[in-house]
């Protein structure tokens, strides 16, 4: 099959294989907090055997889900053994948490000037996964981690915090333990409702 014409139709079979139809099934319970609208981004990572299938997915669900406020993108193509990572993104919300107090400084030392734009933002951080074989530490601030925390994870050498969950929690125990179970419970219940046969766009909080 020639994938550069193929129609993408999730929840059908198709000349894919099967385990690498699982694009939604990572896109769902990965992003389930974003979809419902009360964290601004995710990532996941799709294994990287047909860049155009991923790139028409990705072309496809951003289209999708454009119209509920929420993006869908490549960060980084992936080539064997390493994974395409797709950021799937709330802009407004994402641009609100570049806006919070001290983020863009902090973002400075890593290169991104204050005046940029998410857009542009984003364009730094695909530079920047294209030179490490790590995620650059200030990726939690694009996928809605709190600056304190992605702060002192950079600086906090045994990675001892609080409490963990979707990130390392270095304070305000009680509240991000609250998110924590509260992300939980939304990626329990769309992960039940996905593999139920719910279309993923029934999931996807308008915001």
């Amino acid at each position: 099959m020639n994938t550069a014409t193929m129609k993408i139709n999730p929840g059908k079979t198709s000349a894919v294989p099967e385990w690498y139809a699982s694009f939604e099934a990572e896109l769902v319970p990965i992003c389930a907090p974003t979809l419902a609208g009360f964290k601004s981004a995710s990532i996941f990572s799709v294994r990287p055997t047909d860049p155009e299938y991923i790139r028409l997915k990705v072309e496809y669900w951003d289209q999708k889900l454009s119209k509920f406020g929420v993006r869908v993108t490549i960060l980084k193509d992936g080539t064997s053994p390493r994974p395409t990572i797709i950021y799937v993104y709330r802009p407004h919300q994402v641009m609100a948490d570049l806006n919070k107090a001290g983020v863009r400084d902090f973002l400075g030392r890593y290169g991104y000037d204050p005046d940029l734009s998410l857009e542009e933002c984003l364009d730094v951080l695909r530079e920047r996964l294209l030179k490490g074989n790590e995620f650059p530490h200030e990726i939690g601030i694009f996928i809605g981690y709190p600056l304190e925390d992605v702060v002192l994870f950079v600086e906090n050498k045994d990675r001892s915090g609080c409490c963990m969950g979707l990130w390392c929690a270095y304070c305000d125990q009680e509240e991000k333990e609250k998110f924590f179970n509260h992300c939980k419970r939304c990626t329990s219940i769309y992960t039940h409702l996905f593999h139920q046969g719910r279309p993923v766009e029934q999931m996807v909080v308008a915001c």
